[in-house]
């Protein structure tokens, strides 16, 4: 079973459906996001096989950080963030945990048009 890292599991709106989606194909899915796991949807909650809350996205150092502890032993086949703004994250994280997609340096066309 393919395991993903999530980010942002319940925002933006379209989120919840690529989560169940995934779960639904089989993946075990991983979320990682800063809102209270109370609030997200409970499809989203029963998609998810596990929660991280972090204080903020937007702190990338201690996310990746909090990743690697919160993942321990664990690894993860993909990580994915569907959400603009959370792409350089994910892509620190894929190379923080040694996960296959896009680096750092080509995720950064992405977010900064000019490059």
């Amino acid at each position: 079973m393919p395991r993903v890292l999530f980010l942002s599991p319940g925002y933006p709106s379209e989120m919840p459906h690529f989560v169940r989606g995934l779960a639904e194909v089989g993946a075990e899915v991983l979320g990682v996001g800063d809102g209270a796991p109370a609030l997200l949807s409970p499809r989203v909650r029963g998609a998810l096989s596990d929660y991280l809350r972090v204080r903020s996205l937007w702190e990338e150092d201690a996310v990746v950080e909090a990743v690697k502890r919160w993942l321990g032993a664990r690894t993860v086949d993909r990580v994915e963030c569907l959400w603009e703004p959370g792409i350089l994250l994910a892509a620190r994280i894929r190379e923080a945990v040694g996960a296959p997609g896009l680096s750092v340096a080509r995720s950064v066309p992405f977010r900064n048009k000019e490059s």
